[in-house]
């Protein structure tokens, strides 16, 4: 097991056994590569044998009852074994996130789905665009805790996909006839492009979804106008002015001010 000459380093470092530079490769691990996979459906199923039938359950307090089983396998497992198939396990989650009235259920759902995708990383693909769908749609909520673990949700199956993949069901909730749904979604838009390099943000799929943020500064509600402005201004520093011109250049003085500076001249 890796962690453990991890840990021998570590001790020779605090001893004066190593130059800088080899200090510094041992500071730049990741745990996760380190870590062992862990079989949670295996735990899980042996934990709550009945998993499956309580997340249909009638009672809020017995779906309640099996997320909270699963919750603290999907958060404290660095490194999730990810030759099962999670569908059985992703889809009624996603489908309690997006539809279930009690909105502790609810949380309790994203939160396992994002331990869930943080634990499987890239091994989450397949599930991702499912999981963000069902987290825009509950962006209805305005709460701040209850979008605060939706965005953590939704981020963490995002780090597994690519913007390509759901920008089409991103797009419908940027024109959603819910306020809140636009602002979110909109806020999701400028978290993606802040972390993106260029290359993740193809041509094709900025030329979908820009005018879709532009018509946004024009909305009735004003911080969802404020959020289409921090999301241009955001995807102008990464992709470059000249490819984002079409769609900041020609904006009134008003709204040529609400853009984050550093990205117009």
């Amino acid at each position: 097991f890796r962690s453990k000459q991890w840990y021998q380093r570590r001790v020779a470092i605090t001893a004066g056994g190593d130059t800088p530079k080899e200090v510094e490769e041992v500071e730049d691990l990741d745990p996760y590569d380190l870590a062992d996979p862990v079989d949670i459906l295996k735990k899980l199923n042996k934990d709550v044998p009945d998993f499956h039938a309580k997340l249909v359950d009638k009672s809020w307090k017995i779906r309640k009852e099996a997320l909270d089983a699963l919750l603290p396998l999907a958060e404290n497992t660095i490194k999730i074994e990810p030759s099962h198939d999670f569908g059985s396990v992703v889809t009624p989650l996603a489908k309690i996130i997006a539809k279930d009235t009690n909105i502790v259920v609810c949380q309790l759902a994203a939160k396992c789905l994002a331990g869930i995708a943080k634990g499987l990383r890239k091994s989450y693909g397949n599930y991702a665009k499912e999981t963000i769908i069902s987290c825009l749609a509950k962006y209805k909520e305005k709460k701040a805790t209850v979008v605060a673990i939706l965005s953590d949700c939704i981020d963490s199956a995002m780090d597994s996909t690519q913007l390509a993949n759901v920008s089409e069901h991103v797009i419908e909730s940027l024109k959603d006839k819910n306020p809140a749904i636009r602002q979110e979604t909109t806020n999701f838009c400028t978290r993606i492009f802040g972390r993106s390099k260029a290359n993740a943000l193809p041509k094709s799929v900025m030329k979908a979804l820009c005018p879709a943020l532009k018509n946004l500064l024009d909305d009735s509600v004003g911080p969802v106008r404020d959020a289409a402005a921090q999301a241009l201004g955001t995807a102008t520093k990464v992709v470059g002015e000249k490819f984002m011109s079409e769609y900041v250049a020609d904006l009134d003085a008003i709204k040529k001010k609400k853009v984050p500076t550093a990205t117009l001249r």
